[in-house]
């Protein structure tokens, strides 16, 4: 499997972008490496990774916010998927770098990267890392309007 987009016809990409919002909104339980996600000191974490389709974010924390926490709008941690510039595949982002327990394999390894924070995971398989880094891109892409992608 690429990290690109490998040639992919548009029902291809179209297929994966469901694919990923389908298993996001569900959410996925990964190891987190971040410094600012208010995990009390600790920089590798177990957490849960989800997307919340009514404000197109990426979140990752212990726990999804309740109802009520919802209606009041507070917002989870994460990245607004307008505005991750990068979706890098590797342990090559400050997190990593920074964490007191390096990846247990840097070829399991992802990054979010955005102007509010980055999102570093470690996912339970190559296989996984690949399937997540190409419908990432997938997903980033297609949020973005046309003049946004000219940009970057």
């Amino acid at each position: 499997m690429s990290s690109g987009d490998g040639g992919a016809s548009a029902a291809q990409v179209s297929q994966m972008i469901r694919e990923a919002f389908a298993v996001l909104s569900q959410g996925v339980e990964l190891t987190v490496y971040n410094t600012r996600l208010g995990n009390k000191g600790q920089q590798v974490i177990k957490n849960i990774v989800w997307i919340d389709p009514d404000i197109l974010r990426i979140c990752a924390d212990t726990s999804r916010p309740s109802i009520v926490d919802r209606a009041l709008g507070k917002v989870a941690v994460g990245l607004y998927m307008r505005d991750i510039s990068e979706v890098r595949e590797g342990d090559d982002a400050l997190d990593f770098k920074t964490s007191p327990m390096p990846p247990l394999d840097r070829d399991k390894c992802l990054s979010l990267l955005g102007t509010e924070r980055a999102l570093c995971f470690e996912m339970p398989s190559k296989f996984a890392r690949d399937w997540f880094l190409e419908r990432f891109r997938h997903v980033i892409g297609d949020v973005l309007g046309e003049e946004e992608r000219r940009s970057r």
